[in-house]
């Protein structure tokens, strides 16, 4: 209120002001009580929580130079709940030179399973702009046996399950949560056609590459894509350059599909465009940005 006050200067009467009161309290009022039916559907269900809980590192596993995926387990051995693949959770870390807690979002890059829970994390140091501080933090001083603070599994993008192919169309770490809904439609032994197209800077770079291979040889409804920026030698199978739908053979990019964008905003925005241009309806368009929110598609 003090913010807006400021703004309007003089314009800021005390009926404006008593106005702008009563549809801060209303819309706060809304979001508390959407909040918790979330918390108490986190209860509900058997093995969750709500708040922090303490999950110990099990198992930390390099994908790439960059990506290092981090798998969890329960402190208290306590059940873990079921997820949707496509869902997130929330990590917090104490980050000592700002004497506070700092939460970041994680995709689960793994399918439930019972066992564990998987986030893989990339080292964000881009040119000119800040470094990831949360998820360098990981990078730098988390090991096997450390703790991590976790929120239960939440998230409206999720893998839907019916009779239409799938497509997954990802960029850079963007990959994370259709890896777990790729694992849930094997583990469920779905016949479903599936596209995989990735993009990244090269194959070296290229998290989860040697698990897609496997898939894509064992299952014949499973094809894979992956365009890389930087062209390598014995890398002819590949394509070259950014992630190009046009590049890729109709068959595969059906006009009844399930459809499913990630990575940053450009990139999904690119992609959307084309799918629409394509014919390919909105309500098949499936996608989540990996970065501040600012998409508005439709």
């Amino acid at each position: 209120m003090a913010s807006i006050e400021e703004v309007l200067g003089d314009a800021a009467t005390d009926e404006l002001i008593e106005a702008w009161k009563v549809a801060y309290f209303q819309l706060a009022d809304l979001m508390i009580g959407i909040e918790k039916e979330m918390y108490d559907q986190m209860i509900q269900n058997e093995g969750g929580w709500t708040g922090w809980k303490p999950f110990n590192i099990v198992k930390i596993v390099s994908e790439t130079a960059e990506i290092q995926s981090i798998y969890l387990a329960p402190t208290d051995g306590g059940q873990l709940p079921k997820h949707t693949a496509g869902q997130y959770v929330s990590v917090r870390v104490y980050l000592p030179e700002l004497h506070l807690y700092q939460p970041r979002q994680y995709s689960l890059s793994d399918a439930s399973n019972g066992q564990y829970l998987r986030i893989s994390v990339k080292k964000e140091t881009p040119l000119g702009k800040p470094e990831g501080m949360v998820s360098n933090y990981l990078h730098q001083y988390f090991q096997e046996g450390k703790q991590l603070e976790l929120t239960a599994p939440t998230g409206s993008f999720n893998l839907i399950e019916n009779e239409h192919p799938h497509v997954f169309i990802s960029g850079g770490v963007g990959q994370t949560p259709l890896m777990a809904m790729l694992e849930q439609l094997i583990r469920a032994k779905g016949q479903n056609a599936v596209t995989w197209i990735h993009g990244c800077r090269n194959s070296d770079l290229h998290a989860f590459k040697d698990r897609l291979r496997t898939l894509e040889a064992q299952h014949e409804h499973i094809r894979c894509f992956s365009f890389y920026d930087e062209v390598q030698e014995g890398n002819s199978g590949n394509l070259p350059g950014w992630v190009d739908l046009a590049k890729i053979d109709s068959d595969h990019l059906p006009q009844k599909a399930n459809y499913y964008l990630c990575g940053p905003s450009g990139f999904i925005e690119k992609h959307f465009q084309y799918l629409i241009g394509q014919g390919i309806q909105t309500e098949h368009i499936h996608f989540e940005e990996f970065g501040p929110a600012s998409l508005q598609l439709n």
